[in-house]
């Protein structure tokens, strides 16, 4: 509730602040006129505010899986190719599944050695278990069984569902800043530089403001998910041993690279380690 709440009014407050400068700076140029609609926004926010999050609510899992699929190469994972993987893996989220009565989520791998793991959606029935193809070779049979385990927690305790429609919020700035900080490294001329540079800083800037009030709540969850995880394989060293080499795969990927992968960056939130805790403990 406290994230939801911090959540809204750190959105409303963004939004609110950019209506206000669009329209001063409209006045200030010529043959430009304010747009009235944004004064009326200004005042009166929070109806509008709240539709646009139920529709971004409900088509939330489709939009994540498309920026996924679009820059990052999500593909399905099939029950049969985990089990090649990791028998108990499956053994365990079908077990799981049968006594709590919840559909088999959606399995989900992305074409990176980075180890990574992450769950999104807005009901169990449109939650989605995603790994990379770098946890699924980096760890053994048991380790993946409990990274899917505790992620398979965070659907029980319907904590994915604020995590993913604050995740997606946070996307829109974050995939602006990629994509023009991209142009910017491939275009010249000092004006295009400064021009994308300034648009990149922004979106940044916004993507961190809308960061801010998920961390607490993307770090107390996994403590209830440790706890789901260690009481339904009965293996508390598996998923510790499955975490210390998430943090060494993430550090030796991120020193290959000689820089953060964007996936690390924006999903940050979502994993069951965050890159920073990952390079402290990998080293």
């Amino acid at each position: 509730v406290l994230t939801a709440i911090a959540l809204f009014w750190m959105l409303r407050l963004i939004l609110q602040f950019a209506a206000f400068n669009t329209n001063n700076l409209f006045i200030h140029l010529p043959g430009l006129e304010p747009i009235q609609s944004f004064y009326s926004f200004y005042y009166q926010p929070t109806i509008p505010i709240l539709i646009g999050l139920g529709i971004l609510l409900v088509f939330c899992p489709w939009l994540l899986i498309a920026l996924l699929k679009l820059f990052y190469g999500l593909k399905p994972l099939s029950v049969e190719t985990l089990k090649t993987h990791s028998p108990e893996a499956v053994r365990v989220l079908q077990r799981i599944s049968r006594e709590r009565r919840l559909p088999l989520p959606s399995l989900g791998i992305l074409p990176t050695d980075t180890p990574i793991a992450l769950t999104f959606g807005n009901l169990p029935q449109t939650a989605r278990i995603v790994v990379s193809q770098g946890l699924l070779d980096q760890l053994a049979d048991d380790e993946i069984a409990a990274i899917y385990t505790a992620q398979l927690g965070h659907i029980l305790h319907w904590d994915f569902v604020l995590m993913s429609l604050g995740i997606l919020l946070a996307q829109i700035p974050y995939t602006v800043y990629w994509v023009v900080a991209q142009w910017g490294e491939q275009w010249e001329g000092p004006i295009l530089r400064g021009t994308t540079g300034a648009i990149a800083s922004v979106a940044y800037g916004i993507y961190w403001l809308l960061r801010w009030p998920l961390v607490w709540l993307s770090r107390i969850r996994i403590y209830f998910s440790d706890r789901f995880c260690t009481d339904a394989t009965g293996n508390p060293n598996g998923l510790t041993r499955a975490l210390l080499k998430i943090a060494i795969g993430i550090t030796k990927d991120i020193e290959q690279q000689g820089k953060t992968p964007w996936i690390l960056e924006g999903f940050d939130l979502l994993m069951p380690l965050g890159y920073r805790q990952a390079i402290t403990l990998g080293s």
